[in-house]
């Protein structure tokens, strides 16, 4: 829970000051402070400090009490509009007293009366001390106390302690998260004292004038169209942004009526329903507004759903920038075999809930992408998604990583320090990648997280509340490591209570064909694959998965030049593989090309020389195939495989086999 630190140089302005923050922001924000003239002793510690004045006397004290490393704000204030309008009676240009206990503090109770459009009086600041009076004076303006009786003054105009100003406090509740709802009701009671007082004015232009002038001062806080009716449905309140929405002449707010705008006037009994005006989509709530049990008009309070979604996709592009965003979805899980079908539903059943997730399977199935998709799916799916792999990174860097760390934690710590992991996936999820190589002092710190919701930074003693779904994963067996001694068992229960295997690539051999398609093309739409590489990579048995299947891919994309990917085009590693691979025969489409290699061979063996790959190339090259020198080599292969040829080792060239002997000799029959 996030906390305000409020200070304060009086006792009874510190309890007005300290209720009026608890009305607004508890229980979602905690409150705590304390009164200067009490003599604190203890430092107060929150999210942001609120002083209640810039004077030394006061500011420098309250920056010893909460410290350099918080947030600091000197709140503006204002006065009740019902105690102010007692000063709206005095004539104009009456010179009168205002009374507080320090110089600054006065000058600052003199501009806020003059901000709120109180400024017919002529106010002289008077405090505790001053020696210089001036006896024709004999109105004092106090705050509560009276705390001196000037000489001559017969009248003491009590206005009461200034509050905070609503400008501050809709700042502070966007800093620190309230809900709409509460920040709406907060408004609401606002006005309700505003429509009130209007009505006590009366006829008095003046007054009407000094009132909708302090309103207005005191609306434009608030950026969303806004407009107050009374109950004969007339005009008389409305902000800058309202102003500019419905083109509202200023000079004349009292000669429109609710009916006149008729957007709003259709909406009396539909709240909620949306509204396009000027490209801006608006959701209008109105409320009824009552006052001491009576109903006083009517409040219209239009939220910019356009601002809403360009803040909102403002985030997302900051924590894409950040890396702190999930990349992918289910949909780009590519498969139609049981295993990864299967696989998905369940994946996506268990992204609903937020318990964690243990996902296990061999290395280069794609443990992390379905991690990203489960987040994409989850209720989490507004917040970060953040990552860390215990097998990239140091022993000594995961703690500080994870946790974060404070100034002077540790040498070559930053001056500011650093958040951690958990700081910058709170509201959303935390991977932790291949879990099972985390230490067991790791372990024991992440058991703190998933048990209490909470950790410490490195270095420090405060305890931070976080708020994160856990997904790790692992190609190790966890349940064997608990046995070794090597992993908590109590972390490895906390962090399996959904636990997924993701099948490997070789019990999904049926999705081959449609992987290599699909993530070809994703690089080049029009090369495609031959029947006879597909249904070698098929049949070959993939100790690294869908990784290893991506090289694959990423070799092919850049050594083929044409439009088809053919066996010689894959590694040369795979050309120790194919024999065992492939068991039938692989037939030649063209039955003259196999003659005339056969042929040559034969010839240059019969001559006494040796019949090697450069060789029987330059040998054939003028003959009627075109063939390239890898086409050639895998030619070679396949007529060895077909127990035509022996390929020697080394530089030793090729040879006919019995096999090839008697194909030669069936073709000179033949002749």
């Amino acid at each position: 829970m996030k906390t305000i630190c409020l200070i304060c140089k009086g006792i009874d302005t510190y309890q007005l000051l300290y209720n009026q923050l608890c009305d607004f922001f508890e229980p979602e924000i905690k409150i705590v402070g304390c009164a200067l003239n009490a003599n604190p002793r203890e430092k107060l510690f929150g999210d942001i400090a609120l002083i209640t004045s810039s004077d030394p006397d006061i500011y420098y004290p309250a920056i010893e009490i909460v410290g350099t490393n918080i947030e600091t704000i000197v709140v503006e204030r204002q006065f009740d509009p019902m105690d102010i309008e007692q000063l709206i009676r005095i004539p104009s240009g009456t010179k009168v007293y205002v009374i507080n206990n320090l110089l600054g503090t006065s000058k600052e109770v003199i501009e806020t009366l003059e901000q709120s459009n109180i400024n017919h009086l002529k106010y002289i600041p008077i405090y505790p001390g001053i020696k210089d009076e001036d006896p024709d004076i004999n109105i004092a303006i106090t705050l509560g106390e009276i705390l001196i009786r000037p000489k001559g003054v017969n009248q003491f105009v009590n206005i009461g302690i200034r509050l905070i100003h609503l400008k501050t406090l809709l700042s502070l509740a966007k800093k620190l998260g309230l809900s709409e709802e509460r920040i709406n009701r907060n408004i609401d009671n606002f006005l309700r004292k505003m429509i009130e007082l209007g009505k006590r004015l009366g006829e008095a232009y003046i007054r009407e004038q000094k009132y909708l002038a302090h309103l207005k001062s005191t609306l434009q806080a608030i950026p969303d169209p806004i407009l107050a009716f009374d109950n004969t449905e007339t005009l008389i309140f409305h902000n800058e942004a309202a102003e500019k929405l419905i083109n509202i002449d200023i000079n004349n707010t009292t000669s429109y009526s609710l009916k006149e705008i008729s957007f709003l006037a259709d909406k009396m009994d539909n709240n909620n329903q949306l509204l396009s005006i000027n490209d801006h989509i608006y959701m209008p709530n109105n409320h009824e507004i009552h006052f001491e049990g009576k109903s006083c008009g009517i409040l219209f309070f239009l939220k910019d759903i356009t601002q809403i979604t360009n803040l909102e996709n403002r985030l997302k592009n900051n924590l894409k920038d950040a890396g702190r965003v999930a990349k992918y979805n289910f949909k780009d899980i590519v498969g139609n075999s049981a295993a990864i079908k299967n696989t998905i539903t369940l994946a996506k059943k268990m992204a609903k809930s937020d318990y964690s997730i243990l996902i296990s399977g061999e290395s280069g199935t794609g443990k992390e992408l379905m991690a990203h998709a489960i987040h994409c799916s989850s209720p989490r799916h507004k917040g970060p998604f953040v990552a860390m792999n215990f097998a990239s990174i140091p022993e000594s860097l995961a703690e500080s990583e994870l946790f974060g760390y404070v100034e002077g934690a540790f040498t070559g710590a930053r001056k500011a320090g650093k958040t951690g992991l958990f700081e910058q996936g709170n509201g959303g999820t935390v991977f932790l990648d291949e879990i099972g190589d985390a230490s067991l002092s790791i372990q024991s710190r992440l058991l703190r997280v998933l048990q209490e919701k909470e950790m410490i930074r490195v270095g420090d003693t405060k305890v931070s509340n976080i708020d994160v779904r856990i997904i790790a994963a692992t190609n190790r067996s966890l349940p064997q490591l608990v046995r070794s001694g090597k992993f908590r068992q109590d972390l490895f229960y906390r962090i399996n209570v959904l636990p997924i295997s993701l099948p490997s690539l070789n019990e999904r051999k049926e999705d081959i064909p449609l992987l290599l398609k699909t993530l070809t093309q994703i690089h080049n739409e029009t090369l495609k694959w031959s029947k006879e590489a597909i249904e070698f990579l098929t049949n070959y048995n993939w100790p690294g998965n869908i990784r290893e299947l991506i090289n694959i891919i990423s070799y092919v994309l850049a050594v083929c030049d044409g439009n088809e990917i053919q066996m010689y085009h894959l590694p040369p590693t795979f050309n120790r593989i194919i024999p065992t691979v492939v068991q039938k025969d692989l037939m030649y489409s063209d039955t003259t090309e196999k003659q005339i290699i056969l042929t040559t061979i034969d010839t240059l063996n019969k001559s006494g020389k040796r019949a090697g790959r450069n060789s029987l190339f330059n040998e054939i090259k003028d003959s009627n195939i075109n063939l390239s020198e890898q086409q050639l080599r895998y030619r070679l292969k396949t007529l060895e495989n077909e127990g035509y040829i022996y390929i020697g080792k080394t530089k030793q060239g090729s040879c006919l086999t019995e096999k090839g002997k008697a194909f030669i000799k069936s073709l000179n029959l033949g002749d």
